[in-house]
């Protein structure tokens, strides 16, 4: 490996360990937890309502993460020597 492919594996290295620990902290969710646990239950129509706002968000999920996946395998695919 030459003196740019150990910077550029470095880099991507000290991103990973940034990523994982600003995605890591999770301070919103903690503090959504606690409000949960004083606020009364949503009604049976807001929880329909909410789960339906649940399943596309899940179906815009999996088609990014599957556009993702087909890019990932198209640059392995095209980038090898």
């Amino acid at each position: 490996m030459s003196n740019v492919d150990w910077v550029k594996a470095g880099l991507f290295l000290i991103a990973l360990i940034f990523w994982f620990v600003w995605t890591g902290k999770r301070g919103w969710l903690s503090n959504e937890a606690k409000e949960n646990e004083v606020k009364e239950p949503p009604s049976q129509r807001q929880l329909q309502w909410d789960l339906r706002h649940i399943r596309e968000d899940i179906s815009v999920l999996v088609f990014v993460n599957s556009l993702l996946l087909w890019f990932v395998a198209f640059t392995i695919v095209f980038s090898w020597r």
